[in-house]
């Protein structure tokens, strides 16, 4: 997997949910629980490195 690619996927990902929050469609304390998604995209990144 491209590293660039990753990264911007994280990106569009951690935007997608903070403009859901914004937008009503989330509720809750999103940050809360985004350190638990932030370190699995880390291990998927880790496990699919740049060949």
């Amino acid at each position: 997997m491209n590293r660039r690619y990753f990264w911007g996927g994280f990106v569009v990902f951690i935007g997608a949910i903070l403009f859901l929050e914004a937008a009503g469609i989330v509720t809750g304390n999103v940050w809360r629980y985004m350190w638990a998604i932030i370190l699995v995209l880390i291990g998927i990144g880790i496990m699919f490195p740049e060949r």
